[in-house]
């Protein structure tokens, strides 16, 4: 047997190989959810009837369980937020860019419908609800916070997304007629004028005027039997009441949504109960991991960009305000418009959040046009950088084993400094979830995003008959095809998926049938009309569709369904 010398260089070599397939083997990142976890994300029923697909649930819920209808034990109405608030009572917070402990919240909600009573006299003697006409944006949403927080069984809430619907909202019968009407001063002409010729008796409180510029209105007005206050003017007037509130229960109404009409057409009334709210924000709070969801003791603050005229955005207000310390923030315009320009940078509204004195987001919650704007701004950066080819192979490679994370080499000397000096730092380092409500981003934009962010890009479909999400994509669901990542981010392309029903909702699909030979999870397995149901959606009233008498609502007007039980929406109208 001949014998064999190995010198060093040839030892060393073989030294080198082990350690790269020990290396290779070991030190490569674990995914950060297990892929048979992803290849199931929703339960179906066994059964399904003719022309319909099963009924699916989130497969964390399962079939046979009883569907969520709170976050926790003490949350059971809307009125239940501030007393289960984990902020502190000597925390102060920044609650739509109004420094408020909880304390002073309480103590906010607690005058509110006093002061009311106290103005308005024939609201106190009437059980009749309050209509609340106020621009989505940040300093006129809070009032209709305050308003949603103390609602009564007795004088419940009309919230009008525009001025289009409050004739509409006047000459209802679906309801009661409103008593009061709470209106921006930018309105309030109009607005007095048609009380006065529509609904007499009816009083109007004015939102952004102390008195001084619609003082002679309030004289007028007085003289044809409507009442006109101003926002300021109630809390004197409820300092001085002592009167004992009503507590609400789970099922007594909370409020009614009308959703936006195109001009000459019918608006959609939805009615909402307070355990409609408490199951919505169960919803959302439940597409969090329990290490990322909101918390006082990480100091969150969430931004949405979903306005509180909204059920969904009604419910993510409360819910930050329920479990966050820091504050809650609208990502709009701090105008009097009713709807963004089309014209406008979308990206502007992410850079207020970044004003002096502000607390940058922790928690981002915004559409798809403000997700693609700001995926682009970054990819942008990444392209200027000399180290970027380096950087986005290791990180494409992570993600293709299901990893993403804000640390490593490549995150200290890139992908950091890169988010840190982007829109202000609003996408840095005090970043820890995104999230894209509404219509579903580009496969192409969901991977970019995630990778240069290194945040996962959750989704969440929701529908104005509901107070929560309706489809919620798993946390931590990064799949992706590398050649996603070839050309820039754009919003043309396959459409991504929207997730699994949340996690108190059943969805099913009506008027398609199942395609044969389906086996790629990534393929619709069936498409159709999308229906949902469960304790976050309200009831629709005056219109009862197919399967309304089961609590089925439909949602979208096409959809489909994958193997793996996540869902596409193909149109919503």
């Amino acid at each position: 047997m001949p014998d064999v010398e190995i010198d060093n260089l040839t030892l060393l070599l073989l030294l080198a190989a082990v350690s790269l397939l020990l290396y290779d083997r070991f030190a490569k990142p674990a995914a950060l959810v297990h892929p048979l976890l992803l290849g199931k994300q929703a339960e179906v029923a066994p059964v399904r009837k003719e022309g319909e697909s099963g009924v699916y649930r989130s497969f964390a819920t399962g079939h046979g369980a009883p569907l969520i209808v709170r976050p926790a034990s003490g949350l059971k109405t809307v009125r239940d937020v501030i007393g289960g608030s984990k902020g502190g009572d000597g925390a102060q917070r920044v609650i739509l860019d109004t420094p408020l402990t909880d304390t002073a919240l309480a103590e906010l909600t607690r005058l509110l419908p006093l002061g009311l009573s106290s103005l308005f006299p024939s609201l106190a003697s009437s059980a009749s609800p309050i209509l609340v006409l106020l621009p989505p944006n940040p300093s006129t949403s809070l009032p209709l916070l305050l308003l949603s927080l103390a609602s009564s069984p007795d004088q419940p809430l009309i919230v009008l997304p525009n001025p289009r619907v409050l004739t509409a909202a006047l000459e209802a019968t679906a309801h009661a007629k409103p008593g009061l009407v709470v209106v921006h001063e930018s309105l309030a002409d109009g607005v007095v004028e048609q009380v006065m010729e529509e609904s007499g008796g009816c009083g109007v409180l004015v939102v952004g005027d102390t008195g001084e510029k619609y003082g002679g209105l309030a004289s007028s007005a007085g003289s044809h039997g409507v009442v006109v206050r101003f926002w300021d003017e109630v809390w004197d007037a409820g300092e001085q009441q002592t009167a004992d509130l009503q507590a609400p229960q789970p099922n007594d109404i909370h409020s009614f949504f009308y959703s936006s009409a195109d001009i000459g057409a019918e608006p959609t009334i939805t009615k909402f109960t307070h355990l409609n709210f408490t199951a919505g924000i169960a919803a959302f709070l439940s597409s969090f991991p329990a290490d990322k969801r909101p918390s006082a003791h990480k100091n969150d603050v969430v931004a949405s960009a979903e306005p509180l005229t909204t059920p969904v955005g009604m419910s993510i207000a409360l819910a930050s305000i329920w479990s966050v310390g820091a504050g809650f923030s609208l990502i709009r315009p701090d105008s009097g418009s009713w709807v963004k320009s089309n014209t406008a940078d979308p990206l502007d509204d992410l850079r207020r959040l970044s004003a002096v004195g502000k607390t940058k987001p922790s928690v981002l919650i915004i559409t798809k046009e403000d997700h693609l704007a700001l995926t682009r701004a970054l990819h942008k950066a990444y392209r200027s950088s000399s180290l970027a080819g380096w950087a986005m192979n290791a990180k494409s490679s992570d993600i293709q084993a299901g990893y993403i994370a804000r640390k490593g080499i490549w995150d200290k000397l890139v992908w950091s400094g890169l988010r840190n000096d982007a829109l202000d730092g609003i996408p840095g380092d005090s970043l820890r979830s995104l999230i894209v409500i509404g219509d579903t981003p580009s496969s192409s934009a969901i991977a970019w995003s995630t990778a240069l962010l290194s945040l996962p890009t959750a989704r969440l479909f929701s529908s104005p008959f509901s107070a929560g999400p309706v489809l919620s994509s798993h946390f931590y669901d990064i799949q992706s095809s590398s050649s996603h990542l070839i050309s820039p981010p754009s919003a043309e392309g396959e459409t991504s998926h929207t997730g699994a029903p949340g996690c108190n909702v059943e969805v099913v699909l009506r008027g398609g049938r199942p395609k044969e030979g389906t086996r790629d999870g990534s393929e619709v397995a069936m498409e159709g009309k999308l229906y949902a149901r469960g304790p976050g959606l309200g009831a629709v009233l005056g219109k009862e569709g197919e399967g309304a008498n089961e609590g089925w609502v439909q949602v979208a007007q096409r959809a489909g369904v994958r193997t793996n039980g996540t869902f596409v929406i193909l149109s919503k109208e």
